[in-house]
């Protein structure tokens, strides 16, 4: 049985690559960033705008920068990928216990490191998101437990979604199953 966590979390199974972490003088980020995602900027503009007349247009512009928005994503999404590629890393479907403190993997032998980056492609708000988070590895009975402690408060945001998401279809599943009976 896996140690006790102290946030919410799910059982699933999600496309996952661990990456023992060696650590190094330089300390090198998980993956390069792109620059800063325009959409955002843009739209805090748009905002600004006011004008009752003005509607139409701010409606217009709020669509055009959800699809770049997305476009952004995408190109973050195949940069990370490609990352992955290079560093010889394959997203599996791993069974898991995932919250934004961590997660459990049964079964799993601990990394030698005692550090891992986590990879996870999860499915958040209609979109897919390859967060990559710097885990703490300890053994468990029965597994491996990677603490998410340090990771980004938008990445725990994200699993925090994705947790509550996927418990949502799978109860809506479970419901269903009842109705049809």
């Amino acid at each position: 049985m896996r140690a006790e966590s102290s946030s919410f979390r799910v059982s699933t199974v999600i496309p996952t690559a661990i990456e023992p972490v060696v650590t190094t003088s330089t300390g090198a980020p998980p993956f390069l960033t792109l620059g800063r995602r325009l959409s955002g900027q843009a739209r805090m503009q748009v905002e600004k705008l006011s004008n009752r007349s003005e509607t139409h247009l701010k409606e217009a512009l709020s669509l055009t920068l959800d699809a770049m928005e997305a476009i952004e994503r995408e190109v973050e999404m195949l940069h990370r990928r490609m990352v992955l590629t290079f560093r010889d890393l394959e997203l599996v479907d791993t069974e898991m216990e995932l919250g934004a403190d961590g997660a459990f993997l049964p079964g799993r032998a601990p990394p030698e490191t005692g550090l891992a980056r986590v990879h996870l492609l999860l499915n958040v708000r209609n979109a897919r998101e390859l967060v990559s988070i710097e885990a703490d590895v300890l053994s468990r009975e029965g597994g491996c437990e990677f603490s998410f402690s340090t990771a980004d408060p938008e990445v725990q945001d994200l699993v925090v979604a994705f947790a509550f998401e996927h418990q949502r279809r799978e109860r809506r599943r479970a419901l269903d199953a009842i109705a049809v009976d």
